[in-house]
């Protein structure tokens, strides 16, 4: 088991009216985080009382407690322990996963006294990089970016945030950049001064366990093609010119995560923001096309009557491996009633 010295590393759990997730979380993580010496805070922007009751009459004040704006977006949330923090190492965490600490010990926790700069978990992709340490910020953002805008799989070592700190003209830069930028606005302020040195960045795959996987939903679904199309748009027009790749970070996530697939457009669709209005206003400002060439689909589950939707989902469901002429024909006649 690895112990860190005082104020050596902290962990930050960001978190929003989901005070059951935060006592699970807590469950089986507190006992592991005060044997390895590890500072934890939790930053709330909870509407409610429930985490801060719980917190306070549980924990006393064995867990550094924030109470956060309501209105702070999911994309800037990570921004204000990030700045906040005094320690050397900074992991901001979710709510709704932990991991291993046995093998945290033999991976993330050895990195940071190894004195990697950024270290990195997978969230299911390019495993081919597990274990290795990158420099090459291209490709970086090319093979790694999608694991990068999961809240919790990113340790950051907090000097690379310094010049933020201590540069008001930067940071008032940065929060015109992307402090408005719904899902993403912290990868930006990390972009921002990851381009300045050499840093390094280590990439583990470590088994994610779920918390409460069949009552979760992600804040940001009901925002899925705000956060997933202009959000991810704008953050890629907003970074340096340094990541010369930046043009393609959206198609990059949008195959990767196939998030033109059927799944994906249902989901959007009965659960999201894809409708009409919004299939128009980003095809008509090509953020769309920016991110993926399988338009068409996209058009049918934003554009036909819901009932129809149903009938596209079930069709795609059963003929997801078929490339079928017959079919192809059929969702034009649908189209067009």
């Amino acid at each position: 088991m690895i112990r860190f010295s005082e104020n050596e590393f902290e962990i930050a759990l960001c978190t929003y009216n989901r005070v059951d997730f935060v006592k699970y979380w807590l469950e089986k993580c507190f006992n592991e985080i005060k044997k390895r010496n590890i500072n934890l805070s939790i930053y709330d922007s909870s509407t409610n009382d429930d985490t801060e009751c719980f917190i306070k009459n549980e924990f006393n004040n064995s867990i550094e407690y924030h109470r956060v704006d309501r209105d702070t977006t999911i994309g800037y949330k990570p921004m204000i322990p990030i700045l906040n923090t005094t320690s050397k190492y900074i992991w901001i965490s979710g709510d709704s996963r932990y991991h291993s600490f046995d093998e945290l010990d033999e991976t993330v926790f050895k990195s940071i006294k190894n004195e990697i700069d950024y270290i990195l978990i997978s969230a299911g992709y390019h495993n081919e990089y597990a274990n290795k340490v990158l420099t090459d910020k291209n490709e970086i953002i090319k093979k790694l970016f999608v694991s990068m805008t999961c809240i919790g799989l990113s340790i950051y070592r907090s000097s690379i945030f310094d010049r933020l700190k201590s540069n008001n003209e930067l940071l008032n830069i940065c929060d015109k950049k992307f402090k408005h930028n719904y899902g993403f606005a912290w990868i930006g302020y990390f972009l921002e001064v990851f381009k300045e040195k050499p840093y390094t960045l280590a990439y583990y795959c470590i088994k994610i366990n779920s918390i409460l996987p069949k009552i979760k939903k992600q804040v940001w679904s009901s925002k899925f093609y705000e956060c997933w199309v202009e959000n991810l748009c704008d953050l890629a027009d907003n970074i340096s010119t340094v990541y010369t790749i930046k043009e393609k970070i959206p198609s990059i996530v949008w195959e990767e995560m196939n998030l033109s697939g059927f799944r994906y457009c249902y989901k959007a669709r009965v659960f999201g923001d894809l409708n009409i209005s919004s299939y128009l206003k980003y095809t008509k400002n090509k953020m769309l096309y920016k991110c993926t060439k399988n338009v068409f689909r996209i058009k049918l589950y934003a554009c036909l009557p819901f009932f129809l939707v149903k009938v596209i989902y079930f069709l795609d469901r059963v003929f997801v491996k078929i490339k079928n002429l017959r079919r192809i024909k059929f969702l034009n006649i649908l189209l067009m009633i």
